[in-house]
């Protein structure tokens, strides 16, 4: 067998492509994604298209994008301006940055797949990863960002090659980098990796340059969102949710656990342990696999670099994860999606040397091979058959209801008010206050001059809306009147805010 795929690696690599190929299209449909930040990219998108720069508009005010880089949103306002509200095309355009970055994952680690089998069974275990997969046809950063990732990494490891310290390498990595950056804020990385890199290996002057670029950039950063003023709110999230040393390292070891509980099985079992909630009792099965797989990852990683030494990927998933990751305010499967192509190495790794019986280490290989034939398989027809949740549907239900009923300078308080205004072209309004203070969110209401609130089932982590809101209405029953509630179930309801005379 071994022989057989080294001796056909062309042949292996055509078919592989193509199985992705198709499992990412099979799942695009034309709808609007219910994702988390797909809407902000299309706000932002459609304010530049408007000539007001990268502009945050569906809220009470206009704001400056000071939240999401803005490439990925001049990506899109330049398909958007072709192809208006054509989703399918968007993800489709997400579809062929995946391809492409699976592409320069195969062509670095090429001269390793006849050296190593671990390498030439990454192939197939990275490319039909029903994650990856999913991810790629979202309307999200993670397949452009993954792409010149993987373009940034693979001219690095040409500047790496290189004698002199100042070559076309150096420009295009920079480049790529920077372009990384812009797409992603969690692209910064790529300079302390490649520092650090290049000094492990004695190359000073290489390491000297991409030290003194990182520096430059991080400084300005800091300098400019020093204090709980910052220009950023990734900045002033961060510092507002770090009280000192003890909550930083709390919020660390959580997400580790977080992280090895959820996220792991997550993305190596896609989609058959994603509805396993955390605290239910099923949970218990998952963390013993995510602990498995946490264990497999760590012996894997230590395999490889005791056998081919410390590569560029191994120091840029150690700080990646690490150090970024795992110290920052949101954990999730989505943040692991660049790097899953080098867990999947170290896992594999990690596996062969667990099952040594090489019959029993293959046919765990072909078990996992055919679990995401069947993973993409079933989210493809779900994405195609079932795209929205029942709360989903639900609330979409409402916000048709007020496209039909609201005036256009209607102000709805939700907790998906960038996806109404990209739904409904142009309702603008607020997300509720995420607090237990019924009386601070009644006074935000009123003084935000909110005219209708709608109040759904879906979750916000581990609570809904109607955690926050039916406190609300119940309390200050004369100045709420519910105007409409959903056929469908569960309930959405739209409560009209009473103006007090």
């Amino acid at each position: 067998m071994t022989l057989w795929l080294r001796n056909n690696k062309i042949v292996l690599f055509i078919v592989i492509f193509a199985l992705a190929a198709v499992f990412a299209c099979a799942g695009i449909n034309s709808l609007l994604p219910f994702k988390a930040d797909t809407a902000l990219y299309l706000i932002y998108a459609d304010s530049l298209i408007k000539g007001m720069g990268c502009i945050y508009t569906a809220g009470l005010k206009d704001a400056p994008a000071n939240y999401h880089p803005c490439a990925y949103p001049v990506m899109l306002s330049v398909l958007s301006s072709v192809f208006p509200q054509q989703y399918s095309v968007f993800k489709f355009f997400n579809v062929i940055f995946m391809l492409l970055g699976i592409g320069v994952f195969f062509y670095l680690i090429r001269e390793r797949l006849d050296k190593d089998i671990i390498y030439l069974l990454a192939l197939p275990l990275v490319a039909l990863n029903p994650q990856i997969i999913y991810y790629s046809r979202q309307i999200l950063s993670e397949a452009p960002y993954l792409f010149f990732f993987m373009l940034s990494l693979f001219f690095l490891t040409r500047f790496q090659q290189s004698k002199s310290p100042v070559n076309i390498y150096l420009f295009l990595s920079i480049i790529a980098i920077q372009i990384s950056l812009n797409i992603r804020l969690i692209g910064i990385s790529l300079y302390a990796v490649a520092s650090a890199f290049f000094f492990l290996k004695r190359e000073f002057k290489k390491s000297a340059v991409f030290l003194s670029v990182f520096l430059f950039i991080i400084t300005d950063w800091l300098l400019k969102n020093s204090g709980l003023e910052a220009r950023s709110i990734y900045a002033q999230e961060f510092l507002m949710r770090t009280s000192g040393v003890f909550s930083f390292v709390y919020r660390w070891v959580y997400n580790l656990a977080a992280t090895v509980g959820k996220e792991l099985p997550d993305l190596f079992f896609y989609p058959f342990l994603a509805a396993i909630e955390p605290y239910s009792k099923a949970f218990v099965i998952k963390f013993i696999v995510g602990c498995g797989i946490f264990l497999l990852l760590l012996k894997g990683a230590v395999l490889k670099c005791r056998k081919d030494g410390l590569d560029l990927f191994d120091i840029y998933v150690i700080v990646y994860v690490f150090l970024f990751y795992l110290s920052w305010t949101h954990h999730g499967a989505r943040y692991l999606v660049p790097v899953l192509p080098f867990l999947v190495l170290y896992f594999i790794s990690g596996l062969k040397a667990f099952i040594r019986q090489k019959k029993l280490f293959y046919c765990a290989i072909a078990l996992l091979t055919a679990l995401y034939f069947i993973g993409n398989i079933k989210e493809a027809i779900d994405e195609q058959k079932h795209p929205y949740s029942p709360a989903e549907q639900s609330f979409i239900s409402a916000v048709d209801w007020i496209k039909a009923n609201a005036p256009k300078d209607s102000l709805i308080l939700s907790r998906q008010p960038d996806w109404i205004y990209i739904y409904t072209d142009g309702y603008r309004g607020s997300k509720f206050l995420r607090t237990a203070d019924i009386e601070r969110q009644y006074i935000y209401v009123r003084d935000n001059k909110i005219d209708y609130i709608i109040i759904d089932h879906n979750k916000i982590y581990r609570d809904k809306a109607t955690d926050y809101l039916f406190p609300l209405v119940s309390k200050y029953k004369e100045s709420f009147e519910r105007v409409h509630v959903t056929s469908l179930y569960p309930q959405t309801h739209i409560y009209k805010v009473i103006r007090q005379r």
